[in-house]
């Protein structure tokens, strides 16, 4: 990790030898394949233990929108991997330890006296995308594997984008 961003697991992994029997190795070299192109860009396997996958995201939206269609995600690994390897998925924003403990997840850093915690201010209203954006997402829901994956992921794509600066 550099200056405080996340690196993506792909990024990680390209130097761990990815042909091991691990499932975990298999569901990271899958994750693609199994969630396409632009969600792999925004989430990414974590943990698996005991058949509890934990999937970290880019962002909340992109959390609630793939926890929306878990259980496609679910069978379209299992069936990759020709076995019940994954019972159940968890879908943590960007931020989250999914290593929480008994627990569960907990927050990386807390937040410091007077910031987010206390005295929460109302977020700018969303900006309206750029042509290059709208036509992104576009692309994406169109060229997505099922209909309602493409769907689900180009809107979270279109709400993500209209909280950035342009």
């Amino acid at each position: 990790m550099t200056g405080g961003e996340l690196e993506r697991v792909g990024d990680l992994a390209r130097g761990i030898d990815l042909t091991s029997k691990s499932r975990a190795a298999r569901i990271s070299r899958l994750w693609e394949q199994i969630v396409g192109t632009e969600s792999a860009r925004n989430s990414g396997p974590r943990q698996l233990r005991g058949g509890r996958l934990t999937v970290a995201t880019s962002s909340s939206v992109w959390a609630q929108s793939l926890q929306m269609i878990s259980e496609r995600i679910r069978q379209r690994l299992n069936e990759a991997l020709g076995e019940d390897a994954v019972g159940e998925i968890v879908f943590r924003p960007a931020g989250w330890d999914p290593g929480g403990g008994a627990d569960g997840p907990r927050a990386l850093r807390a937040d410091p006296p007077g910031g987010p915690s206390e005295g929460r201010s109302k977020r700018p209203p969303p900006r309206p995308l750029t042509a290059e954006e709208e036509a992104a997402a576009a692309a994406v829901e169109r060229d997505a594997c099922d209909a309602e994956l493409g769907r689900v992921i180009a809107a979270a794509m279109r709400a993500s984008l209209a909280r950035r600066d342009p």
